[in-house]
């Protein structure tokens, strides 16, 4: 197999990683604002937490599905920076190795906002049918 690649090859990640990071940002943002709400209800209708035990579960794997992709995405960003380092420096076998672990962290991280999506949507689902 032969192809070429340059220090652009890897950067083409930057603009894309950056755009996702904002977004799994916000979705953090937005679940952390929903659990402190859901905390303030428990606490003025003096009710239990089992009382909201499907809320808490649904928010706790959305949090945990974030924090995983939030993660990778970050692995994904390294990996991505190294390879670029090391396509500067003219080591390209290991410039390539790295770009390929930039994209599989990048996969894995959608794969988790995949997850949190359907997680999402159970939870709206969920509050529909209540």
């Amino acid at each position: 197999m032969n192809f070429s690649i340059s220090l652009t090859t890897p950067a083409f990640l930057f603009s894309t990683l950056s755009l996702l990071m904002s977004a799994y940002t916000a979705r953090f943002s937005g679940i952390s604002n929903l659990i402190r709400k859901l905390h303030e209800k428990i606490i003025a209708e003096n009710k239990s937490r089992e009382d909201f035990e499907n809320q808490v579960k649904i928010l706790k794997k959305r949090l945990s599905y974030i924090k995983y992709l939030q993660f990778f995405a970050i692995l994904s960003l390294f990996f991505s920076t190294f390879a670029m380092f090391a396509i500067l420096i003219d080591i390209m076998t290991m410039g390539v190795f790295n770009f390929a672990l930039a994209l599989l962290f990048f996969l894995i991280s959608l794969v988790f906002s995949i997850l949190e999506i359907q997680c999402s949507v159970r939870a709206i689902n969920w509050q529909i049918e209540t």
